[in-house]
């Protein structure tokens, strides 16, 4: 029972994301305010660990390491686009292993509360179709 006026809280699955985005010119200290709410915030104040209850992720590696992060591809368990090459073996094993590395990726981003994504401009509306793609079929 609520007292009268009360109003239940949400389920995490019932709110709505918050979105927010932090921009500015190149020096402007965007990625200094990053690692801010990462260690600080994150980190020091909320004692979240890295990668469990959130994640930082930029496209580019050099960008991610800046931050102490991931790629996106590494972050939510996707390959970069390659060659594809016959399964030599026709065991299927290959398949198996892509399912398992999908399957450990989901259950990480299902704890995540906040995804912080570096420089997202050099992200194409194309990948981020197919990630969503990807993470729909999880």
């Amino acid at each position: 029972e609520f007292p009268i006026g009360a109003k239940k809280a949400q389920s995490r699955s019932d709110a709505q994301p918050l979105v927010w985005m932090l921009h500015g010119g190149p020096g402007t200290g965007k990625s200094f305010v990053i690692d801010k709410i990462r260690k600080e915030l994150f980190e020091k104040e909320m004692g979240w660990t890295h990668g469990i209850d959130f994640q930082v992720a930029a496209l580019q590696a050099t960008n991610a390491s800046a931050l102490d992060g991931n790629t996106i591809h590494s972050a939510f368990g996707i390959g970069v686009h390659k060659t594809k090459e016959p399964n030599a073996g026709g065991d299927g094993s290959a398949e198996s292993k892509k399912k398992t590395k999908k399957e450990m990726a989901a259950q990480r981003m299902s704890q995540w509360k906040w995804l912080i994504v570096d420089e997202v401009s050099m992200v194409s509306a194309n990948f981020l179709a197919e990630l969503d793609s990807q993470l729909r079929s999880c």
